[in-house]
């Protein structure tokens, strides 16, 4: 069963990962009061002379057979008086790997600002930019800067130069402005719910800071996927280009041009051609390819994805 609970002295706050060509997905718990995302925690005994990663890999095996692929530390928080170790982790299937209790939350309703896939989220169009908008045209506090350059850096009209890796500089501009329902939480110390229809403009909440956690996950994967040594973790061969392409979007959370890709992809050498074709990760017939063997979980393969084109309408 999927800990939400706190352990005592020193845990580990996993963001667990996985992706498909529909989205990217955390694997979340539940609270036992509260219908809220919560992500799960297992304890950590220093004591017993274990790695972080090994810790968070054995924890893996007793829940589920699916193979967490690579663990990277993202730092650490406390919580209640408690220090947590947040590590993500990257998972190969999300359907072998769903604990008793937990759920794969799609990380666009988590953040669905940060969607852009199909051009410029509705949400961010219609209710965040009027209201960064009106945030950055009130009076600021005392020994506060201005709000419009950074607005304006990390909220770019139309997606221009939108950059991918500031998910984390973005949620905690929203939050600064009140505009996450955590802020709202955090000042007020009331319990708060989000309706459906508020969180497809400002998302799911979660417990404490468990989605800014997420977060800093989401930056740390995407500049990966730029270097070339995440989506080896996350998807598995053979696969066709398409179902590459979509699973590089679902995660850079923009559209890619697919003949710069395609092209991108295959000159550079970092995925082979099976000389056969068929179905795979539930695409339709094509022709099947396949990561190159060591240098594809190495990270030093040169995998530049193709400059960020965005359908922004």
């Amino acid at each position: 069963m999927i800990s939400a609970s706190r352990p005592p002295d020193t845990a580990i706050c996993a963001v667990l990962v996985a992706a498909d060509a529909d989205d990217l997905y955390i694997l979340t718990a539940r609270r036992q009061r509260a219908a809220i995302p919560v992500l799960p925690v297992t304890g950590f005994d220093p004591a017993r002379g274990i790695s972080l990663e090994r810790c968070l890999r054995d924890w893996a095996a007793i829940h589920t057979t699916a193979k967490v692929t690579a663990i990277h530390m993202t730092g650490a928080r406390v919580l209640a008086g408690q220090v947590q170790i947040c590590l993500v982790g990257l998972v190969e299937n999300r359907l072998a790997f769903t604990p008793r209790g937990g759920r794969w939350y799609p990380a666009s309703a988590l953040f669905p600002w940060e969607d852009w896939r199909n051009g410029e989220p509705e949400g961010l169009r219609a209710t965040l930019r009027p209201a960064l908008a009106q945030w950055s045209a009130a009076p600021t506090k005392k020994g506060e800067g201005p709000r419009h350059p950074r607005v304006d850096s990390l909220f770019t009209s139309k997606g221009k130069n939108w950059r991918s890796d500031a998910a984390q500089a973005r949620y905690e501009l929203l939050y600064d402005a009140g505009l996450v329902p955590e802020a709202l939480r955090d000042r007020s110390g009331a319990a708060i719910m989000v309706k459906q229809s508020h969180a497809r403009a400002f998302g799911q909440i979660m417990h404490a800071s468990d989605r800014h956690i997420v977060a800093q996950s989401l930056d740390w994967i995407r500049q990966g996927t730029q270097r070339g040594d995440v989506l080896p973790h996350l998807l598995t061969s053979p696969f066709s280009l398409g179902s590459l392409q979509n699973t590089a979007q679902a995660v850079m959370g923009v559209a890619l041009h697919t003949q710069n890709f395609r092209r991108d992809i295959v000159r550079g050498n970092f995925i082979q051609d099976t000389g056969k074709t068929g179905r795979a990760h539930g695409a339709r017939p094509a022709r099947l390819w396949r990561w190159v063997e060591n240098s594809a979980h190495t990270g030093n393969v040169d995998f530049p994805l193709p400059r960020q084109k965005l359908n922004a309408g």
